[in-house]
């Protein structure tokens, strides 16, 4: 499926949203579609962090060599 194709069904979809829920519901949507992409974001953030930090080699201070 190409990107274009994606897109209309998207288009698709809000229109039919749209005319299911009325306008004045458009706002709240919207804002809850706004939530779950950062919460997901942040969540990815998160995870990449947490693998960065497990691949980092780690450095022991108490071994000097002597």
């Amino acid at each position: 499926m190409s990107r274009v194709d994606l897109l209309l069904v998207l288009i698709v979809i809000l229109i039919v949203v749209l005319i299911w829920r009325g306008p004045q519901m458009l706002p709240q949507i919207g804002e809850a579609l706004g939530k779950a992409v950062k919460g997901a974001r942040d969540t990815m953030d998160r995870d990449s962090e947490a693998s960065d930090q497990a691949a980092a080699p780690r450095r022991d201070d108490d071994t000097t060599g002597q």
